[in-house]
């Protein structure tokens, strides 16, 4: 199994073998923590239309979900920032409520494999 719901599944193997279960659930943690936080900074830095903030965050979540390899989220995260950098302002709403729409299909299946790691 390799990429399979836009996760690279190799790439976490690996993670986890480099840094145990221990590393592997604290960075699920961290990352289900901060990620809704993140996405509200994305909308509310669109309403303002700050740019700079969401190329920043694009870049902070571009760099978590490389890590995790979450594929599709990645590939959101470095356009996004693309895109903000750019001033291609029209193209980032979609792609902001895109991000939404897979951290919250993607958010449950890192939760059961967060729950199915040891204590």
């Amino acid at each position: 199994m390799t990429t399979e719901n836009g996760i690279d599944w190799k790439k976490i193997k690996n993670l986890q073998k480099i840094g145990g279960d221990k590393l592997l659930k604290k960075l699920y943690i961290l990352f289900l923590e901060k990620t809704p936080q993140q996405v509200d900074s994305f909308f509310q830095n669109y309403q303002i239309q700050n740019w700079r903030n969401i190329e920043n965050t694009a870049h902070s979540l571009k760099s978590s979900t490389g890590n995790l390899g979450l594929t599709l989220l990645y590939s959101l995260s470095q356009t996004l920032e693309s895109k903000a950098h750019q001033g291609i302002f029209s193209e980032i709403l979609p792609l902001i409520q895109s991000f939404q729409s897979e951290f919250e299909r993607i958010q449950p299946i890192l939760q059961q494999e967060l729950q199915k790691m040891p204590s």
